[in-house]
């Protein structure tokens, strides 16, 4: 799986139209934070076990980014462009990029094929699955810094647990219809998402979903998003 320095969390912060800076660590997720808001963790009590999923368990403030979406409610804009109110964003899954973070359910869950197929060089995609809460402080961002090909290792959570899959692999499982074989972050997408419709379904041969070229094997790797493109 790819490093980066770019936390989903920072993602989110962004989508909210601010960001995560200062000259402390995020008591969950270790962004950069201010001295603003002190975390909602539980307090430590003396002779007894702390049991937290913080990453930085001695520093008391919390970023921006993971502030905002630890909030009880707010409204909700959803990958089909509905929305609820009186959500909290710890109870929904979540695509998330520079420009928006948008909620997921399940009537939508065909829609983010399109958008793992064709996805921008910069996003997080994190999934309830059977987490009793999506943790954004174990959420993973994906920051290219050169282009996206088929090839490209792409990272995400389901239930708070990091997978990984490319471009290539999911298209071959959707077209196949059958995800055995391969990776497990591909097969661990269609157990939770399902098979899109079959008028959905990718048809790399007519190139309407820009898929794998049919045919040499040796054909060039195609190029998803280029450098500098979001």
């Amino acid at each position: 799986m790819q490093l980066t320095s770019l936390s989903a969390s920072d993602l989110y912060a962004q989508a909210n139209d601010t960001t995560n800076d200062g000259n402390s660590a995020c008591h969950w997720c270790g962004s950069a934070c201010k001295m603003e808001h002190l975390h909602d963790d539980v307090r430590p009590v003396m002779f007894v076990r702390n049991i937290t999923t913080a990453k930085y368990v001695a520093n008391h403030w919390i970023c921006k980014g993971c502030w905002l979406f630890r909030r009880k409610k707010i409204t909700v804009t959803f990958v089909d462009k509905m929305w609820q109110d009186s959500q909290c964003p710890q109870n929904h899954s979540w695509w998330i990029t520079e420009k928006e973070a948008l909620a997921i359910r399940p009537p939508s869950y065909a829609i983010l094929y399109d958008l793992l197929l064709k996805p921008p060089r910069r996003f997080a995609l994190s999934l309830l699955g059977d987490a009793k809460e999506n943790m954004l402080h174990f959420a993973l961002a994906n920051d290219i810094p050169f282009e996206v090909t088929g090839e490209t290792p792409l990272v995400f959570t389901i239930a708070n647990k990091p997978y990984s899959y490319t471009i290539y692999e999911l298209e071959e499982a959707l077209e196949n219809g059958e995800p055995e074989g391969k990776e497990p972050g591909v097969r661990a997408l269609i157990d939770l998402l399902g098979l899109p419709p079959a008028k959905d379904k990718v048809d790399m041969r007519k190139g309407t979903k820009g898929g794998r070229p049919v045919g040499d094997p040796n054909t060039p790797k195609k190029v998803i998003v280029k450098s500098g493109a979001n």
